[in-house]
Formats: structure tokens, sequence, C-alpha cells
């Protein structure tokens, strides 16, 4: 094997998403993915390498038992089990497991998967005679399809159990599963909720996140339309062709020969663009269904932007309310000082107006002292004359 593959899938087997499915080891029944791969692996080794867990990470067995730990009643499709290495068995058992995770997260979680699911033809491949940049897209589809494995099992019915393994984990990786929960349940390019009346909380800035997210899905759309429509065109031409050379060996004096191989790829060809053509037509009513979801919502958006410029007028009249207030309680302030000093200057106007009064009677009172003294003064004045 190629030094550059080892090294890709050691680095990919020792990351926390890798760390956090093994976790399952005790809960899925080993022996039984164990011989399904006995050329790679020893069914009695105590301790696997990482080649040997990649192999069976690859085999498409163990990750559908683990979904069917995370969902114990899904609609339960037979695996494809051999005791050889078999690349359409592995093919047929993550496209099983590919339907597992999108009816669960649309039935149970009520949840979008707008992520590309994992291509079942990358992930089917030998992972051991692929060349290094096959390895590396092997490795990110196998990541991307444990991300979403990730994403089901913190949200299912059983969340507290998942996640108390998890807990039991070091510090380090449970960080960066942590960051992988939320790249898969809060990223709205990886999943979109389908509860369409918790949108109405959401914030202007989220809903144009929530838009830019969804414009960017129609792109997507629009471009795995167009690659499909090439596709279809391709296989008609090469079904003409086929058909032409048909033809042309007939003529040849092969007419005793039926072009039984040539036949069976006609058909193969022709359902093939059968199935493209329904894919087409249900991506094309999930466009529509996409435009019509982002008109409701650029409506909703429209309607909540009314309401926040309304709000806002009203929080300016109550800001000029409350400054209008505030004036008012400073005057109430002056005028209980007022009051006070009012109060003050009525007694003080009080003192005087005795003083006034007092002033008035003092001349009257002042003029009979002054008559009194003089007679006094007469008095004895006239006592020694008479002496």
């Amino acid at each position: 094997m190629d030094s550059n593959i080892m090294d890709i899938l050691e680095e990919f087997m020792e990351s926390a998403l890798v760390t956090w499915v093994q976790l399952f080891d005790g809960v899925v029944d080993r022996e039984e993915n164990v011989m399904l791969f006995n050329q790679y692996m020893e069914v009695n080794s105590k301790s696997q390498n990482s080649h040997d867990r990649y192999l069976r990470l690859t085999n498409g067995i163990f990750l559908n038992e683990v979904m069917r730990v995370i969902d114990p009643n899904p609609k339960l499709e037979h695996l494809y089990r051999s005791g050889r290495d078999d690349q359409m068995l592995r093919v047929q058992n993550f496209s099983i497991l590919n339907r597992h995770l999108r009816a669960f997260y649309q039935e149970d979680l009520r949840q979008l998967i707008l992520m590309p699911l994992p291509n079942i033809a990358i992930l089917g491949q030998d992972p051991l005679t692929v060349v290094s940049v096959s390895s590396e897209a092997a490795v990110e589809e196998l990541r991307r399809l444990l991300l979403l494995l990730l994403g089901c099992a913190v949200q299912c019915e059983r969340k507290e159990t998942f996640i108390q393994q998890i807990q039991s984990l070091d510090i380090e990786t449970q960080t960066a599963i942590a960051n992988c929960i939320q790249e898969v349940t809060q990223d709205p390019r990886a999943v979109l909720p389908l509860q369409w009346e918790e949108l109405g909380g959401l914030e202007g800035v989220e809903l144009q996140v929530l838009f830019g997210s969804m414009a960017r899905q129609i792109q997507g759309l629009l471009a795995q339309r167009d690659t499909h429509l090439e596709r279809i065109a391709e296989l008609c031409w090469k079904s003409e062709v086929q058909q032409a050379e048909s033809v042309m060996a007939t003529r040849g004096g092969h007419v005793d020969e039926q072009p039984q191989g040539l036949a069976v790829q006609l058909a193969d060809s022709r359902a093939k663009l059968r199935r493209l053509k329904q894919e087409l037509e249900d991506k094309g009513d999930q466009l529509l269904d996409h435009k019509q979801e982002v008109q409701t919502m650029d409506e909703q958006l429209k309607k909540l932007q009314k309401e926040n410029r309304s709000l806002q007028g009203e929080v300016r009249g109550m800001r000029a309310l409350r400054d209008e207030l505030d004036c008012l309680r400073d005057r109430a302030g002056r005028a209980e000082q007022l009051q006070t000093e009012l109060q003050s200057c009525t007694h003080r106007l009080r003192s005087l107006e005795v003083t006034r009064t007092q002033l008035k009677v003092s001349p009257k009172y002042t003029a009979h002292c002054f008559v009194h003294r003089d007679t006094i003064e007469g008095f004895y004045t006239y006592t020694p004359h008479t002496v």
C-alpha cells in the first residue's frame, strides 16, 4: 500500500469522529462483522491497527448496525453479507444506510439534509487499491457519513445515553466532537429544520443567513441538474452507438450470434436513463418547492422588517415620553423645593406682620411714656416750692 494512503488512513482513524463511533464496538455484534473481512483481519486478534479498523468502517455493515442501534425501529432492509470482498455489496449496504439516514432526519428529527449525502460509489471502492486522490475522497465521504450518524445520535430519543458515552472520553476529544455536533446541527448549510413555525422567531440576520444557504443549495441543485442532463445525453449517445454496432454486427454475418452482452448493456443503460430522468424530475420538484419556500420566507422577512420598523418607531416614541417624564420629575422636585421655600417665607411674613403691628403700637406707647415722664418730672419739680 502507498505510504501516503497509509498516512491518510492513520490520521483519519485517530480523529474524534472515529473515536466516537468505536464506542459502539461493545454494542454491535463484533464477531459477525469480523467474519465478513477475514481476508484482511484475524477473527481472534484483540487489537486492530488503523488499517483493519478502517476496513471495518468501509464494509458498510458495521455502520448500518450502528445506525440501527441509534434508531432501533427502522424500515428494515436486508444487509448484504458475504465472506468475500465485493464492491457491489459495499455499494448496496451504503445505499441502505443513506436511505436510513435520510428517512430518520426527515421523519424523526423533522430536518432536511442539505449537505450532499455520502457518495456510495466512492465509499464502495476497494480502499486498499485506490489511488491517493481517491483515498482522500473516500475518507472525506466517510467523515461526512460519520458526521450524519453523530447528528442522529445526539438528537434521537436515547441521546442522553450517547452523550454520556461521549463524556467518558478525554476533554480534547469531547471538544472536537462538540465542534462536529455544532457543524451538523447548527450550520444552515448542513440541515434545515422542517418546523417552519419556528422560523418566525428568527431575527433578520438569521433569516438572511438561512436564505443565503437555501440560495446556495438551489444553485447546487441546478448544477446537479445540468450534470445529470449531460450524463443523460452521454448515455443516449452510447446507447445509439451500441445499437449501431449491433446492427452492423448483424449485417456482417453474425445473425446467428445474438449480441446478448450488448442487449444487456443497452437495457441497463435505458434503465439508468429512466432512473436519471426520474431523479431529474424529482429534483425539479424539489427546486420548485424550495423556490416556493424561499418566496414564503421572503414574505415573512418583509413582514418582520415592517414590524421591526414599526417597533423602532414605537421605541423612539417611548424614549421621547421617557425624556418628557424625566423633565416632569425634575419639575416636580423643584416644585417641592419651592413649596418648602414658600412655607418658610409664609412663616417669615407672619413674623414680620407681628413686628409691624408692634411697630405701629410702639409710637403711641412711647408718647404715653413721654407724657407720663413729663408728669412725673412736673410732680417732682412742683414739690420743693411747696416746702
